[in-house]
């Protein structure tokens, strides 16, 4: 978004929306595959399914990524702030919800969707109002996106691949409780 020449009203809603666009696609396609790779592995129906609801919710969030990034550079930051002690309120409230009427994992799943869809929502409301933002699948903003990013992507990638893959190793080779004490630390991290 800080790219040369940015600074001018149309041209930073043009890379916004493309970002944001960029990041649906690229989201989507991504966050589609892994949905149907989950099923490849031993586990319960319930947490496949309960896997492929939270990569709605992991997509919703990547959105709201690309906004904390516009706000970053408009400095009003306690958007971000707002927007996240909502997505918690809410999540916590409706994670009650589903608790006492045992919702159960997928009932729970919906319940982060619903908090990341929040904190969306209200990001995307405060940022509106700075700028009229829409998404853009505009391939020429993509590419210079693309030209940009893809070393802090391939980082990004890499640095998931280090942290994550014994804990999807581990998932197949060993009880769940056991790979969850192991994961929680990664939490952490």
């Amino acid at each position: 978004l800080s790219e040369p020449g940015a600074e001018a009203p149309d041209r930073e809603r043009k890379i916004l929306g493309g970002a944001l666009g960029l990041r649906l696609v690229t989201s989507a396609v991504l966050l589609g595959i892994a949905s149907l790779v989950v099923f490849a592995f031993p586990y319960p129906r319930v947490v496949q399914i309960s896997a492929v609801i939270l990569s709605i919710g992991f997509l919703v969030n990547s959105l709201g990524t690309i906004l904390i990034g516009f706000f970053q550079k408009q400095l009003p930051m306690g958007n971000v702030a707002i927007a996240d002690v909502l997505s918690k309120i809410g999540l916590v409230g409706l994670a009650w919800l589903v608790i006492s009427r045992d919702g159960g994992l997928i009932g729970l799943a919906w319940v982060t969707v619903a908090g990341n869809i929040i904190y969306l929502a209200w990001l995307w409301m405060a940022a509106h109002k700075i700028k009229k933002i829409k998404l853009n699948f505009d391939t020429a903003v993509w590419k210079r996106l693309i030209k940009y990013a893809w070393p802090l992507a391939t980082t990004i990638a890499l640095n998931l691949i280090y942290f994550k893959a014994d804990i999807l190793f581990l998932s197949v080779l060993r009880p769940a409780r056991e790979v969850g004490l192991y994961a929680a630390p990664y939490r952490l991290l």
